[in-house]
């Protein structure tokens, strides 16, 4: 067999296979169809079974409107007296400031913003969606010394360095 019958033959086999998917997906296509139709149908017999019919008893005048009781209100349907906070709202404060304080003391805050910090991150990176996150406290430690920066640009100056001025390399030797 030469190489020309063996491409011929080749692109045959594609062309046959190529047929015969097109026609895998058109069947699938139509049973596809045929199943939603079915289903439809299913779910309108449903539908019509369980809507009850509507007859009207001649014996009835009306719907009756509902007799509502008067009952005293909840503690959660009452209102708050505008006197000021009460007490539970006085000791929800006092303990919330309690809490800030003995985080400050311990340092806790600082730790808690480290894990919150890994948490947010470790969300972004599995997820792989972009949320809201800001720098850790440790991350900007570094930014602590840039006032050394404006040192460093005095001496250079007071060495003789200019700014935008072309920078001479040591030639190694």
């Amino acid at each position: 067999m030469s190489a020309e019958d063996q491409s011929q033959i080749m692109k045959e086999k594609a062309q046959e296979r190529l047929r015969k998917k097109r026609e895998e997906e058109e069947a699938f296509g139509r049973e596809t169809a045929l199943k939603a139709q079915q289903k439809l149908k299913e779910l309108e017999e449903k539908r019509r079974g369980r809507e009850p019919e509507k007859k009207e008893d001649s014996w009835r005048r009306g719907t009756e409107p509902e007799k509502k009781l008067d009952k005293p209100p909840t503690i959660l349907q009452r209102k708050p007296a505008e006197d000021g906070p009460n007490v539970w709202e006085k000791k929800r404060a006092e303990n919330a400031e309690r809490e800030a304080r003995e985080e400050r003391e311990n340092g806790i805050a600082m730790e808690r913003e480290r894990e919150d910090c890994r948490r947010r991150r470790l969300q972004m990176e599995v997820t792989g969606t972009i949320e809201y996150d800001r720098p850790n406290v440790e991350e900007l430690e570094p930014f602590n010394e840039m006032h050394r920066l404006y040192e460093i640009k005095k001496l250079l100056a007071n060495a003789g360095g200019t700014a935008n001025a072309k920078a001479k390399l040591p030639e190694n030797k």
